[in-house]
């Protein structure tokens, strides 16, 4: 059973962390966690990891005989998609004496709980784990909470609390390989494994810890499978077809691989294949380019976070510039930095507020700044495929620049993807009267960037990657063909 977020995101394991980035590697802050007769900060001392911190929770007032205090994060929702799934959270406890602990997962609509307590010995890094909260039926999207106890002997002492997961408890039966496993084993060790209770189906889990990597590796080998018509093949449907040697459905990872077979060596395509060749060469100073106007920025001199999910700033200065709905950066202000829409504008008060999950908060430092509608839609923009990885499909699929380069073909297949609208070729060649030589044409409304009467660089630059060898091409753009 995965219970590191890092097991969970690299081995892209089928259990989700239900807690944040911060709220786990606590890197910068606290995250989402509240303390009950406690205070909350940081520990850089005892890591696992550079990256990690642990979370030092100080008792504030002793009592008598017993020291009692808390930890709770923020709700948590989750989705339909969990129903019938179990919800359970681990956590590694130090503390330098003895101390009794208590972690609880708690659903609030339903109202339904679960707890386990366990007693930590001095010094030494302790595992615990709740018991499993079933996610009910009848609840489409839920609230759930996870709150850590300490009870004392010792008066008001400080614990560590590092690496918290709070998950799908049964993610494990979506291995794969792990069901195949099970099923050839003795009836005997299924019927005991399902008879445990706390955890449930031990086995199974321990032989998730090995096998969610032979998992993965079996489920890419079922995808890798090459399938005829008579195996399910559908030409129209990409779950049917490898991963491996399909080109319509190949993982770009080994797209490379692939393409050796067809005398292609793939590299990055030219400028104007994706929309970086619309943008300035690197992304400083942008804004500028975007709008020349100065950036409007106000000095915060106080803000709060009430821990419901509100944000209130004070501004130096009247906030004149500022509308509800506009979209601000904070910076400077730590726990409340990030890009938010402003819910209300008070010119009157210098106030602004916006929404922002959260503990309880509150700070004298940083500034609010407008950000430029143009700059938020660049900055969302997603370039993650921007026609490169359908563009070396077709590469390699029309095979071009491999053992069809030198054709009339490939001449036309190594500028067709760079063409609009109807992306008609004129192709035209005379070994009597023009010999040696091949000529091109495109329509100009057809042709980025295209003038009538002359030839388009961009895709003089493709033609000569795939012209006969010994041949000069000639390309013009054209009003009509």
């Amino acid at each position: 059973m995965a219970t590191s977020r890092e097991a969970l995101e690299d081995l892209d394991a089928p259990y989700t962390n239900f807690l944040g980035d911060e709220d786990y590697l606590f890197q910068p802050g606290t995250g989402s966690w509240s303390g009950t007769n406690a205070s909350l900060t940081t520990e850089s001392t005892r890591l696992y990891k550079g990256t990690y911190r642990a979370l030092k929770i100080q008792a504030l007032t002793a009592g008598s005989p017993n020291t009692d205090f808390s930890v709770t994060h923020d709700a948590f929702v989750v989705g339909p998609e969990f129903i019938n799934d179990s919800i359970n959270a681990t956590v590694n406890i130090f503390c330098t004496t003895p101390i009794e602990v208590a972690i609880r997962v708690q659903n609030s609509s339903p109202a339904s709980i679960t707890s386990a307590y366990y007693e930590v010995p001095a010094s030494t890094w302790t595992v615990i784990r709740s018991d499993t909260l079933v996610v009910p039926t009848d609840v489409t999207n839920q609230t759930f909470r996870a709150t850590i106890l300490f009870r004392s002997l010792s008066g008001a002492v400080s614990v560590l609390m590092s690496h918290p997961v709070v998950k799908n408890a049964f993610g494990f039966t979506d291995n794969l390989f792990l069901r195949e496993t099970i099923a050839q084993m003795p009836r005997f060790f299924i019927d005991a494994d399902s008879e445990q209770e706390n955890p449930q189906y031990p086995m199974s889990r321990f032989m998730d810890v090995g096998l969610v990597y032979a998992g993965r590796a079996f489920g890419q080998a079922l995808d890798f499978r090459y399938r005829d018509t008579s195996e399910g093949y559908d030409d129209d449907d990409n779950e049917t077809k490898s991963t491996l040697v399909d080109i319509d459905a190949v993982d770009p990872e080994y797209m490379p691989w692939l393409a050796q077979f067809v005398g292609i060596k793939l590299e990055r395509l030219t400028a104007g294949t994706t929309p970086w060749g619309n943008l300035p060469p690197t992304w400083e100073g942008i804004h500028e380019d975007i709008d020349p106007a100065p950036d409007i920025t106000y000095t915060i001199s106080s803000i709060t976070r009430d821990g419901s999910g509100n944000v209130s700033a004070v501004v130096t200065a009247s906030p004149t510039e500022f509308s509800i709905g506009e979209t601000v950066t904070v910076e400077g202000a730590s726990t409340f930095n990030g890009q938010f829409e402003l819910t209300n504008v008070d010119t009157g008060t210098n106030t602004l507020e916006w929404s922002q999950d959260g503990a309880s908060a509150s700070g004298s430092v940083g500034t609010v700044t407008f950000v430029d509608s143009d700059w938020l839609e660049i900055e969302a923009y997603d370039v993650t495929d921007a026609n490169y990885i359908p563009t070396r499909r077709q590469l390699v699929e029309d095979r071009r620049t491999g053992h069809d380069a030198g054709t009339c073909k490939s001449l036309r297949d190594g500028i067709r993807y760079l063409l609009s609208d109807t992306q008609t070729i004129d192709t035209f060649a005379d070994p009597i009267q023009f010999p040696w030589q091949i000529f091109v044409k495109t329509l100009t409304a057809e042709t980025p960037g295209g003038v009538t009467g002359s030839e388009s660089p961009l895709l003089m630059t493709e033609l000569r990657k795939v012209r006969p060898m010994g041949f000069i091409v000639y390309h013009e753009c054209v009003d009509s063909l």
